[in-house]
């Protein structure tokens, strides 16, 4: 490869300023500068090791790097394959491992890479900016520092610095083609490939990022001819040098799950890339994010929040924009179109105030085609070399400028300096990192990770609760520290689930039934059949981050002990309250005494099934349905061991598909699903048409894209129910859960309500129902929610195709009557439009609607199945209550509850290719309310009335203050002025006291002061005594009232927010000498309904009498009871469509119900079989089998493995239970199995040849050295109209006609304007637009740097003018419009 010899003439530097460069004065100074940049990055948070990038890195780099030789990973979410590990390979990995093994501290070896980041980026832009002929060294040295500190660096450095890693090493991957002194063509581009590879492969499209300012370079040299032989040939080093990556990403496409459809979409990625942000740098989403931890990236957070720093950031953009028109013309083309590039290829997608460009169609790109550049803001590179280094060319001007007026050298000097330490202020002031460092991994987790490797067996580690990252009371490691500390299998359900979609949705099964305190048959078998046989529950998480202010903590444990798990192992310390919180005491407690001081990490046990189990044929089931189903067929069906779920039976061989039985549920539900949430991040069912609200192309983890889902259905003449926002919705931000969707607000269950899902007022909120057909209703009712819930609407507007009425609503409780417009209708909306003055909530809600003679019901129709069935498994979504359950005694924490998404029971229509006969059976649970109270109260002697609760828990009703528990008490309702207990006796008694005892674990404020009424008499005030007693002369009396004057007040603070308030008054027992006492409760006394008690059973219209049985037990604790037809009696589906109603009696709601064959079959235990495997990789000893079966392994399905018999054979892969590797085995003698990963040799193969091409490329860069010489090419001459035509495409781009319009006035004021004139006016502009948006409100009260049209236009106005070429009127027209400018001299006149 050649090129022409002549180098740019400004390019031509003299000896001397080229000596000093490379002197020892200048070399002392860069690494005074250095240094500088070194003790920055040792500023931040000292001693502490920072979440940053990978915690392996510090923790166990040679670990990680062992790892990433393999394509799969068989420790990590149930299987997987490595998620771009290999580009740690060169050089996070190294770096960490070599630093790491001499025994240098973690937090030291973070902060050495941090400064070898900023370093490198520091002395590349030095270099870089000489090389593009700036010969004032102090303007190159003081721009490169800019560059060093800019925006991107303080934003991520200390947080992600990985991701910043390309924009350090981008001026070097340039550097070596723009060199002026003359070097071989091949060596250039070899140097520039090298540097290519030096930028690793952790993020493809940021290493992509750095290609293409070299690209422009190379394709706008001349003679073009030449210029494409080059780029050739620089992208073919290229190719060589990424090749050690480039190969394991192919093959991770190849096989990997669709990961970009679970994370953020492209209106999210692309949401702050407006034109101010990208000029000024701050386009990544997360700068702008912040959550109870704190900012996600506090350095960003302060640049787009602090307007200083705002200010700062875009003076230092509009000096670098100013400085592309003082740079020399043979470079101004190549700048130009990098700006150009750059700028597109951030705010492309973006859809803000400048919108109107093709944003919505390269949106739906960046979501399908082009998922991997969602994330635009990686190309921000583009913009910040070229603005770099028109800020040195800036520089240079200032500095001749400064000359002329005769300022002094030095203030130019420190003016500049001054600048670039404010920009690094965020930096100075040790703001970067997040404030979740820790000095060392505590012990404890050390101890636990050596017991769980030394009792491994054959299963895997699931940790709970789920959470976004590991984020801990400690510090946070982001990814969990089994990571890197254990040697065993495990798995945890996190905000990056890297397993497969059917992983996720069982993983979500777990963490629902675990957050809802519900454990038994169903969570045990979920379990199982995942192959966990530990569970590790962390108690040391922070509060954010696990849930733990609604009790989650006391769920998980109250679940797992359900379940049967015994815990085998504890370490750490008792967790209490959070660090920085005050202890529990008589007058403190922090999230209303639920933190108990449960060890920081502990371990329950299970059987596991071994590395692999074998199932034989008449253990199959085929599951209509999801992956969440499988748990729920295989605890309903005692004789099925592993499942084939929805469309995988397709993968069976023929003769297995119709020999094996056929299971129907209402599963695999359409619902959206909130990606950034690990957990309570799925909306209710949706309809068929209904789009969502999220706006994604993928609105859930779809395993199995084939089948059909189970949708939200409405019952004639119902056509739909929607509603402005929900609680329900997935990214609703007043998140309750599926429970409050718009069809809880016609369940007929005034419990449950609709509540609406934004923040702040509900005022213009509405509630929408279709029909049919046409109805004729003259007024609706209405029925309000608990005030304790949501603001309640004070005035309704209610719209028809008829018209509209309003009509005011009163506060009080029950159905209330609302005017409709007269005549028939075919929709009516109901819209807020005012709420109760007086309450502090947020958002507003109804409870139920009813209309006269019309009615309203919800169902889920569930898809035809695929053949015909032989049973049912249907359910409902666990229910979450007040209460939690710890060991025996309930413990409550009031308002953490959350309602059922079907109150009304279960609704189903199903349509059956052959009708099914079998047994039902199932589960119900206690509803709160006066029916169910009475099945616990009918053998208390003392009646008890109150005028408020805080909570409908049957554990917390008011018969408890006499129930003989201390493990039960009442507490009034925080709105209840005046609260007050009734008590009445069966007899007369002699009553001298009162005393009123307090548990310790009890939410409530203890009574002070009592007025008591007896039997109605006059009223007496008592003080409580120290222990709460209060004594009058005894008199004989059939009730007492009580009403509670004042307290001795229980501050509860909240862990996450820290908001304080007080509790209201509650009561565990109030004692009678006489008459009660305190005592054990009698938990396994028998309850239920007799036959014909429970709820009703209808199938398409036929009744079926059913019967309830439990224990007391299960009612105080919300645990199922079970449910059945009476006796036993068979129930008939027929064939066709068929409508299965269970609706809910006074005390019980269904929860679940199975069909199962009345005689099922034969059943078979599974064989457990322990492999010999490496890396996932080896042999199975298979047993003889009578009968084809199925092998099992309870890790990710891959289409990527494969399994050998051992003559050869090559078995059928299936998956199983919806998501796991299954092979089906012939029948036969005893076999060995081998199974494999082809795949993994390919890679480890593509990673040998990356290296040895690398090699090549090293040995060529060195060979070419030895080439004659040749001087960097020249620019290609390019007409001012195709400049100009350039930049109006991007204003169309950036601003659609408006931008055009505006690009178009700067065109033209730019081609009048003398270069002077015309750099003032393009700093006034940035600045301009930079005043407007520092002097708004911070982000988020504001958004001016996003939504304010007028900051985009002057922004691109300024962009339109420092591109304009100054060559673009002719000489006669630019003499006779350019504007006068004052001559230097004295005027003679």
């Amino acid at each position: 490869m050649t090129t022409a010899t002549s180098a740019p003439a400004a390019a031509v530097r003299d000896d001397t300023e080229a000596d000093a460069g490379d002197g020892p004065v200048w070399r002392m100074r860069l690494v005074a500068g250095a240094l500088l940049l070194t003790a920055l990055a040792f500023r931040q948070a000292g001693g502490l090791v920072v979440p940053d990038t990978k915690f392996d890195l510090t923790a166990d780099p040679a670990a990680l790097l062992s790892r990433a030789l393999h394509l799969w990973d068989p420790l990590g979410a149930m299987g997987q394959l490595q998620n771009q590990a290999y580009g740690y390979l060169i050089p996070a990995g190294p770096f960490h491992w070599a630093l790491t093994g001499v025994g240098i501290p973690g937090w030291i070896v973070q902060r050495l890479w941090w400064s070898t980041i900023l370093i490198i980026a520091f002395v590349g832009m030095w270099r870089l900016a000489r090389a593009f002929g700036v010969r004032d060294l102090w303007a190159a040295y003081l721009a490169a520092l800019a560059y060093a500190v800019g925006p991107r660096f303080i934003s991520e450095v200390a947080v992600t610095s990985v991701e910043v890693w390309p924009l350090a090493v981008a001026p070097w991957v340039l550097l070596p083609l723009v060199d002026p002194r003359p070097r071989p063509m091949l060596r250039r581009v070899a140097l520039s490939a090298l540097a290519v590879a030096m930028v690793g492969g952790v993020n493809a499209v940021a290493t992509g990022a750095t290609l293409v300012l070299p690209a422009i370079w190379l394709l706008t040299r001349s003679p073009w001819r030449r210029a494409l032989h080059n780029f050739a040939g620089w992208l073919a080093c290229v190719l060589m040098a990424t090749a050690w990556w480039l190969i394991p990403l192919l093959l991770l496409g190849r096989y990997s799950p669709p990961f970009l459809d679970w994370i953020e979409n492209s209106s999210v990625t692309t949401a702050f890339a407006s034109p101010f942000n990208a000029l000024s740098g701050v386009t990544p989403w997360l700068n702008f994010l912040s959550g109870a931890g704190g900012p996600s990236w506090p350095g960003g957070w302060a640049l787009v929040t602090n307007a200083f720093l705002i200010a700062v950031t875009a003076l230092v953009a509009g000096l670098g924009l100013v400085g592309l028109g003082r740079s020399p013309q043979d470079q101004r083309l190549f700048l130009c179109l990098g700006l150009l590039c750059g700028l597109i290829l951030v705010t492309a997608g973006h859809s803000g105030a400048a919108g109107g460009g093709p944003h919505a169609i390269i949106q739906d790109f960046l979501d399908g085609t082009g998922a991997p550049l969602r994330n635009t803001h990686k190309f921000e590179l583009v913009i910040r070399v070229p603005l770099t280094v028109g800020l040195a060319w800036t520089l240079v001007a200032a500095r001749k400028r400064s000359r002329q007026l005769d300022v002094p050298r030095w203030l130019g000097r420190i003016t500049t300096v001054c600048i670039i330490v404010m920009m690094a202020a965020p930096g100075i002031n040790g703001m970067l990192p997040r404030n979740e460092g820790y000095p060392a991994i505590p012990t404890y987790w050390q101890e636990a990770a050596t017991w769980l490797d030394e009792n491994a067996g054959s299963g895997t580690t699931l940790t709970v609760p789920g959470a976004s990252f590991a984020d801990f009371v400690w510090g946070s490691t982001k990814d969990d520290p089994l990571q890197a500390i254990s040697q065993r299998p495990f798995v945890t359900r996190d905000a990056v689930p890297l397993g497969t979609a059917g992983t996720t949705r069982w993983l979500d099964t777990i963490e629902a039934e675990l957050r809802a305190g519900r454990g038994g048959a169903k969570l045990r078998s979920a379990l199982q059949l995942g192959g966990i046989n530990h569970v590790l529950v962390r108690n040391d998480m922070r509060a954010d981050a696990s849930g733990s202010p609604d009790g989650n903590l006391l769920r998980v444990h109250w679940a797992l002990a359900q379940a049967g798990l015994a815990r085998s192992a504890s370490f750490g310390p008792p967790m209490a309250n959070p660090p920085g919180l005050a202890p529990e005491s008589e007058s403190a407690t922090v999230d209303q005494r639920s933190r108990l001081a449960y060890p920081a990490l502990e371990v329950f046990s299970l059987e596991a099934n071994g590395d692999a189990y074998l199932v034989p044929r008449t253990g199959i089931a085929v599951v209509e349905g999801g992956a969440e189903n499988a748990a729920d067929v295989l605890s309903e069906l005692p004789d099925v061991r592993a499942t084939v779920v929805g469309s995988d039976v397709r993968d069976l061989p023929s003769h297995l598909q119709g020999a094996i039985q056929r299971v129907l549920t209402d599963g695999n539900t359409r619902r959206e699903v909130f990606f950034g949430r690990a957990t309570d991040n799925r909306s209710a069912v949706l309809a068929a048409d209904d789009p969502g609200r999220t706006s994604r192309r993928v609105n859930d983890y779809v395993a199995d894209p084939d089948a059909p889902q189970t949708v939200r259905t409405w019952r004639d003449p119902l056509l739909s129910v929607a509603a402005s926002s929900s609680a329900s919705d997935a990214n609703a931000v007043i998140r309750r859960g599926p429970g409050y969707s718009p069809s809880a607000a016609i369940d007929g269950d005034v419990t449950t309500a609709w509540q609406s899902g934004t923040f702040a007022s509900g005022v213009g909120e509405w509630l929408q129902l279709d029909f049919t057909r046409a109805v004729r209703a003259s007024s609706v009712l209405l029925t309000l929610p608990p005030p304790t819930r949501t603001a309640r609407p004070t005035e309704v507007s209610v719209t028809t195709d008829r018209g509209a009425a309003t009509s005011v609503l009163s506060l009080s409780g029950g159905p209330q009557e609302v005017q409709v417009p007269l005549g028939q209708f075919r929709w009516l909306r109901i819209t807020v439009t005012a709420i109760d003055s007086g309450s502090t909530l947020s958002g507003t809600g109804i409870s139920e609607i009813s209309i006269p003679g019309v009615t309203l019901q919800s169902s889920l129709a569930v898809p035809e199945p695929l053949g015909p069935v032989e049973g049912l498994v249907l359910g409902n979504d666990p229910t979450k209550q007040d209460c939690a359950w710890v060991v025996d005694r309930p413990v409550c924490v009031p308002g953490s509850g959350r309602s059922p998404e079907e109150a009304s029971g279960l609704h189903r229509d199903l349509v059956l290719p052959r009708s099914v006969d079998g047994v039902m059976r199932g589960t119900v649970i206690a509803r709160s309310g006066s029916f169910a109270e009475r099945l616990l109260d009918e053998n208390l002697p003392i009646k008890v009335q109150a005028t408020s609760r805080a909570t409908d828990d049957l554990a917390a009703r008011p018969a408890s203050v006499v129930d003989g528990s201390l493990g039960t008490g009442w507490i009034a309702a925080p709105l209840d002025t005046s609260p007050n207990l009734q008590l009445t006796f069966p007899a007369p008694v002699d009553l001298a006291s009162l005393q009123f005892v307090r548990d310790r674990y009890l939410a409530a404020s203890m009574p002070s002061q009592v007025s008591v009424r007896i039997d109605g008499g006059a009223a007496r005030e008592f003080s409580v005594d120290e222990g709460g007693a209060v004594r009058f002369p005894a008199q004989p009396a059939t009730s007492v009232s009580i009403q509670f004057l004042t307290q001795k007040p229980l501050t509860s603070i909240d862990s996450i927010s820290g908001y304080a308030r007080h509790l209201p008054v509650g009561v565990s027992e109030i004692i009678i000498p006489g008459v009660n006492d305190i005592r054990p409760m009698n938990l396994t006394s028998p309850t239920g309904a007799a036959c014909g008690f429970g709820p009703e059973l209808v199938i398409s219209g036929r009744p079926y009498a059913t019967e309830v049985a439990g224990v007391a037990g299960d009612l105080l604790s919300g645990a199922p009871l079970t449910w059945q037809t009476c006796s036993a009696t068979q129930i008939h589906l027929p064939t066709g469509r068929v409508a299965v109603d269970a609706d809910p009696t006074a005390e019980y709601l269904p929860l679940t119900m199975s069909v199962v064959p009345a005689s099922p079959r034969e059943q078979t235990d599974a064989i457990t079989i322990d492999g010999k495997t490496i890396n996932g990789v080896g042999d199975f000893a298979v047993p003889a089998r009578s009968a084809d079966s199925i092998l099992v392994l309870p890790r990710n399905h891959n289409v990527g493995w494969t399994a050998t018999t051992a003559d050869g054979t090559l078995l059928q892969p299936v998956r199983i239970n919806g998501w796991q590797q299954g092979y089906v085995v012939p029948a036969g003698g005893p076999t060995a199995v081998t199974v494999d990963f082809p795949a993994d040799n390919a890679y480890r193969v593509g990673l040998g040849a990356g290296l040895v091409l690398l090699l090549c490329l090293v040995s060529g860069a060195a060979a070419a050295k030895r080439r004659p010489g040749v001087a960097s090419a020249r620019s290609a001459e390019t007409l001012p109209v195709a400049q100009v035509v350039l930049v109006f495409v991007t204003m169309v781009v950036l601003g659609g006609w408006a931008g055009l319009a505006v690009g178009a006035v700067g065109v033209l004021i730019g081609a009048l304007m003398s270069p002077r004139r015309r750099g003032l006016l393009i700093l006034a502009l940035v600045m301009g637009a930079a005043i407007v948006v520092a002097a708004s409100p911070s982000w988020p009260s504001s958004r001016a740097s996003i939504d304010t049209p007028v900051v985009q236009w002057l922004v691109m106005a300024g962009v339109a003018l420092a591109l304009t070429p100054t060559a673009l009127l002719p000489a006669r027209m630019t003499g006779s419009l350019r504007l006068p400018q004052r001559m230097m001299g004295r005027s003679t006149k």
